[in-house]
């Protein structure tokens, strides 16, 4: 990627939606049954050392699923 002119540091040039962010309060907002199974799994989902990694790809897969 290039800049048409530069850019000086500390200057935001990409904006990500909220309704596009995934992480913790936005997968308990849009799919409550999806955490109560990582609630019920804490070995994989909270103490597995790629935990975050793999609540990510559950929830990815789940969105996936639901189609268009």
């Amino acid at each position: 990627m290039a800049a048409a002119r530069d850019v000086p540091p500390s200057t935001a040039f990409l904006y990500v939606p909220q309704e596009l962010q995934i992480n913790k309060h936005t997968i308990k907002a849009r799919a409550p049954e999806l955490w109560e199974v990582y609630e019920k799994h804490p070995e994989i989902f909270k103490k597995h050392y790629d935990s975050e990694y793999l609540r990510l790809i559950v929830f990815v897969y789940y969105e996936m699923l639901k189609g268009d």
